[in-house]
C-alpha cells in the first residue's frame, strides 16, 4: 500500500467506482472477520462487492456488500473482476484518518470512502475524507501472482439441514460453551423437539451440552432463539465435529449481526451466514467450516 498526494490524471474510464459516505458501515464488519494477515480477494460484480478470506484449508470467510450498501456503485466491466490483496493493508487504510468531532454538537464526523479501478494492472485507488481537515489518498497494490479464490459450497444435490436464528439470542444461550479450552465443538441437527444440540468437552469445564428448541413459548422473555424456516429432512441426522479455533469466529460474530442462517450438509460442511443490513441480503458475512468427522471430541 502506497500513499499519494495527487489523484490519477488518467482519462481512462474506470472499470468500477464506488462511494460510501460512511465507511464505518463496512469497516466494522470487515474488522471483525479476523485473520487480517491472510491473503484476500475482492470480487466486483454488477450485484456488489464480495470479499473472500481463506484461512486454513478447512475454513473460509466471505463478506458481501450489495450495491444498495453504497451511495454510488458504477461497474463497467463485461464480467466480474477479482483483485488479490492484503486485508491487513485495507483495514489499516480504512483507519488512517483520526476521529474528528464537529464544533457544534461534538458528534464524530463520518469518513467517506471512494474506490476506483481504472484498468487491469493498475492498483485500487482509495480516497478517504472525513470532511474536516483531513483527506488521504492511497493505492492498494495487487499481489504480483494473483489467483482467483472461489467460495466453498455444498455439493450438488447434497442433503442439507437449515435453521434461522436471532443472532443475539443465540449468542447469549451458547455463552456457556467452552470454546477456549475445548478442541472440538460437536453440532447435531435433526428433526424433532430438539433440532439442534451443541457439545464441548474440556479439562476445565468437562462436558457441556446445550439443547436449542423452537422456544415458541418465550415471547414474554424476548425473541425466540429459532426464528423461522426450520428445514431439516425428517429422517436425517447431521452430526459433526468442528475445530473450535475455526468455528469460534463464526459464533463470536453473533454479537453484531441481526440474524444468522446455519446450514449443514452430509459432507460435513457448515455454513453460518450472518445478515447485517436492513434488507435480508444487503450486507452478509459467511463463515464456512469443514468438519473433522473421524476425530473424537477431545
Amino acid at each position: 500500500m502506497t500513499a499519494s498526494t495527487q489523484s490519477s490524471n488518467s482519462n481512462v474510464e474506470a472499470l468500477f467506482e464506488i462511494v460510501l459516505v460512511d465507511a464505518s458501515v463496512i469497516n466494522k464488519i470487515i474488522s471483525e472477520i479476523g485473520n487480517p494477515d491472510d491473503n484476500s480477494t475482492f470480487i466486483f460484480t454488477n450485484d456488489g462487492l464480495r470479499l473472500i478470506v481463506n484461512g486454513d484449508r478447512t475454513s473460509q470467510v466471505s463478506a458481501f456488500f450489495s450495491t444498495s450498501t453504497f451511495d454510488s456503485f458504477e461497474f463497467r466491466a463485461d464480467h466480474s473482476i477479482s483483485y488479490k490483496f492484503s486485508l491487513k493493508d485495507f483495514i489499516e487504510a480504512l483507519n488512517m484518518l483520526p476521529e474528528e468531532t464537529s464544533d457544534d454538537n461534538q458528534v464524530p464526523t463520518t469518513t467517506t470512502l471512494q474506490i476506483n479501478y481504472r484498468r487491469r494492472g493498475d492498483p485500487l485507488k482509495m480516497k478517504l475524507d472525513n470532511r474536516t481537515n483531513y483527506s488521504v489518498e492511497c493505492d492498494l497494490r495487487e499481489f504480483s501472482t494473483p489467483s482467483i479464490q472461489s467460495l466453498m459450497s455444498f455439493n450438488d444435490f447434497e442433503e442439507t439441514a437449515e435453521i434461522y436464528f436471532h443472532s443475539k439470542e443465540l449468542y447469549k444461550y451458547i455463552s456457556g460453551l467452552d470454546l477456549t479450552s475445548s478442541v472440538f465443538l460437536k453440532i447435531v441437527m435433526k428433526a424433532g423437539d430438539v433440532p439442534v444440540r451443541m457439545l464441548t468437552e474440556s479439562p476445565i469445564m468437562g462436558e457441556v451440552e446445550l439443547e436449542i428448541r423452537p422456544n415458541s413459548d418465550r415471547n414474554d422473555l424476548g425473541p425466540p432463539i429459532i426464528m423461522r424456516d426450520l428445514n431439516i429432512p425428517p429422517n436425517a441426522i447431521f452430526e459433526f465435529n468442528y475445530r473450535c479455533k475455526f468455528i469460534a469466529p463464526a459464533l463470536e460474530a453473533l454479537r453484531t449481526s441481526n440474524h444468522v442462517r446455519m446450514k449443514c450438509g452430509h459432507s460435513g460442511l457448515l455454513l453460518m451466514e450472518h445478515f447485517h443490513g436492513q434488507e435480508a441480503r444487503d450486507q452478509m458475512v459467511q463463515y464456512f467450516v469443514l468438519s473433522e468427522a473421524d476425530r473424537t471430541l477431545t
